[in-house]
């Protein structure tokens, strides 16, 4: 089965510097997945001008779940 994960654009400042899922952008940072969450918030960009800063895109992307898959093969 698949599933729909966000993709997030990642700001230092008013600056781009790339965009991914909360899992890639956490891996990319060196950080947790719940840190990713926590610079989502209002709050937190709040802080500053010159922060790194998180924007949930309008998109999302599908992953298809590869487990399931060899579930299924096993199982034939």
């Amino acid at each position: 089965m698949a599933r729909v994960e966000s993709i997030y654009a990642v700001y230092k400042g008013d600056k781009f510097c790339f965009d991914g899922t909360a899992k890639e952008i956490a891996k990319a940072l060196g950080i947790k997945e719940s840190s990713v969450r926590k610079m989502k918030t209002p709050s937190y960009q709040a802080r500053g001008r010159n922060i790194t800063t998180i924007v949930k895109l309008d998109f999302e992307e599908v992953i298809e779940d590869e487990s399931e898959d060899k579930t299924h093969i096993q199982q034939s």
